[in-house]
């Protein structure tokens, strides 16, 4: 079990062939009253629904695999919805691949060559999305051809791009779990300074991210807001080494939710929420 989860009524790590089922909550449902929400990364891919009345998910999976079995995974998870599916479904995309780049102001016409030059070698399908700031992303050819069969339309987002919106604090440090990774979002003074996502093996690893990233922007440990969501719990490990060396440190204030009649703290779904700012 990643050092991130606690073994509790929604974390549940049980394997379905190439899948691990890392969080499971709610029954699988797809009517067409909203689109289908999926972040994918090398290794894991969450999947919801948003509720078309109160907005909360209406169920939530997040799937782990192995970074070389990306495509087979991505064809078993939709094997499951259109098995469960009852109708052809609309997805949104957040993608949260390596290949993501804030774009200078001038320069959207030549993002495809941009991507080339900071990302040599790598393959896939160049896009470009703009939210107030210009994103160049690459989705795998793959996963393009996959998905591109499966729903009756798609749309591709880049995850730095759905970010969390600063809050009252002028300097605060956001960041959220998924699996062995974080996406760190960054304001020092109410603007927008870093958005990075970074792979951990051990706790200590994460707060030498964030130490690395307080002195670069000169930020103060001990007065710089922490704000932590998605898949950690408050008992975790991880969170009490957070605790050790950030004073200022909370949960994401998001609302607790109910999927089939249980309560669920509204900061796993951080991520979702976000997509859903950008694509709904």
């Amino acid at each position: 079990m990643c050092s991130t989860f606690r073994w509790n009524r929604y974390f549940a790590q049980h394997k379905t062939g190439i899948l691990k089922t890392l969080f499971e909550s709610g029954r699988l449902s797809f009517s067409a009253a909203t689109p289908l929400l999926m972040e994918l990364g090398t290794a894991y891919c969450i999947l919801s629904k948003m509720d078309a009345e109160n907005g909360a998910p209406h169920f939530a999976r997040l799937w782990s695999f192995a970074e070389t079995a990306l495509e087979e995974s991505l064809e078993q998870i939709i094997a499951l919805i259109q098995e469960a599916a009852q109708q052809e479904q609309e997805l949104k995309v957040s993608v949260a691949f390596p290949h993501i780049t804030l774009l200078p102001d001038g320069n959207n016409q030549q993002y495809p060559q941009l991507l080339q030059a900071l990302h040599p070698g790598a393959s896939g399908v160049p896009m470009f999305y703009a939210n107030g700031k210009n994103f160049a992303f690459q989705v795998p050819h793959a996963v393009y051809k996959i998905v591109g069969n499966s729903f009756s339309s798609t749309s591709y987002f880049p995850a730095h791009a759905c970010i969390p919106t600063m809050g009252s604090e002028a300097n605060s440090i956001h960041i959220f779990f998924v699996d062995h990774q974080i996406r760190v979002t960054v304001y020092k003074q109410q603007q927008l300074q870093l958005v990075q996502r970074y792979n951990f093996g051990v706790p200590l690893d994460v707060v030498y991210y964030l130490l690395k990233i307080c002195t670069e922007f000169n930020l103060s440990q001990q007065e710089t807001l922490l704000s932590v969501s998605g898949f950690i719990e408050a008992d975790s490990p991880l969170y009490k080494e957070l605790h050790q060396y950030f004073l200022n440190i909370r949960f994401s204030q998001l609302q607790p939710v109910t999927i089939d009649g249980q309560p669920v703290p509204g900061y796993y779904f951080s991520s979702l929420y976000n997509l859903a700012q950008c694509a709904l």
